[in-house]
């Protein structure tokens, strides 16, 4: 579902630690890279394997147990940041239980968050799939496919029939004959 995010492993940096639902992330403690998998059904972060939050009646009712934690497969991370970007790199052979294709490609979808430190929505403008040929580090970036239209509004009522205009008036009467002279 969601263009291929729901189910999909990720390697996600954070720039804070110590997530919670009601305070976000804490922007003052340093940040991590770590191997998430996102939800079959919700995407919102907090239900993510690997997240570590409480649970909740929402979440497909696993009764107040903590969301599961996944073992960490990255090593060499390190995340870069400036005023103009941010990147992340580690070294992996697995993302979380999901093997890498050394010797194929993959698509890898990746996503943005510049609102808030609640590890929420990123938006259409913030997304995109790379697909890597691991071998040669070859990379083709893609769009996720567009939205879809919009539905057209419904056709309006069919309008009634111009009205004729009244008719012309018809053309004044010839004067009366003028009596003879007396």
């Amino acid at each position: 579902g969601k263009n291929g995010m729901q189910g999909a492993w990720v390697a996600m940096a954070l720039p804070g630690d110590d997530y919670t639902l009601t305070g976000g992330l804490n922007l003052s403690l340093p940040g991590s890279i770590l191997p998430y998998q996102i939800d079959e059904v919700h995407s919102r972060f907090r239900y993510w394997k690997g997240s570590g939050q409480p649970d909740s009646a929402a979440n497909q009712g696993r009764h107040g147990e903590p969301i599961p934690t996944v073992p960490d497969t990255l090593y060499n991370k390190s995340i870069h940041a400036t005023g103009c970007f941010s990147s992340m790199s580690f070294t992996a052979s697995v993302l979380g239980e999901e093997a890498i294709t050394i010797d194929g490609s993959d698509n890898v979808i990746w996503a943005a968050n510049v609102e808030n430190a609640y590890v929420e929505s990123h938006g259409r403008s913030n997304r995109g799939i790379v697909v890597i040929e691991w071998r040669t580090g070859a990379a083709e970036f893609r769009d996720y496919p567009p939205p879809p239209s919009p539905k057209p509004p419904p056709p309006s009522p069919t309008p009634p029939p111009p009205t004729q205009p009244p008719p012309s008036p018809p053309p004044p009467l010839p004067p009366p004959p003028s009596p003879p002279p007396s």
